[in-house]
């Protein structure tokens, strides 16, 4: 999404994002706001009843949390949320439909019948 709107791989100063999504998505936020969730609610067709709605921020600081290479031998634990896996496919599924040019003009023409 980044790189096919003009902006760089690397971040701000140089460092690299590496797997840090958090500030992958930071950067994601300020092209593309108005085009991201605010807020990750449950499905209507999903029948769990634990969930608890969670901004994408949120969910994507436990995401990094439980999964960085500082807990790679699960030194201080794991533990996945029946919610999660719907959580990542909303945020994946978001980020995914933005990997066009935002700032071009978009032309709806009709096929020839």
């Amino acid at each position: 999404m980044l790189l096919v709107n003009g902006r760089s791989s690397i971040g701000a100063g140089g460092a690299r994002y590496g797997h840090n999504i958090i500030d992958l998505y930071e950067t994601v936020k300020a092209i593309a706001a108005d085009l991201l969730p605010r807020i990750l609610t449950k499905p209507n067709w999903l029948t769990t009843f634990s969930w608890r709605d969670r901004t994408p921020e949120d969910f994507l600081r436990r995401l990094y949390d439980q999964g960085n290479a500082d807990n790679r031998y699960l030194l201080y634990g794991y533990a996945m949320w029946t919610q999660d896996p719907c959580m990542l496919d909303a945020m994946v599924f978001a980020i995914r439909r933005l990997i066009v040019p935002l700032d071009e003009q978009f032309e709806l023409r009709r096929c020839a019948s």
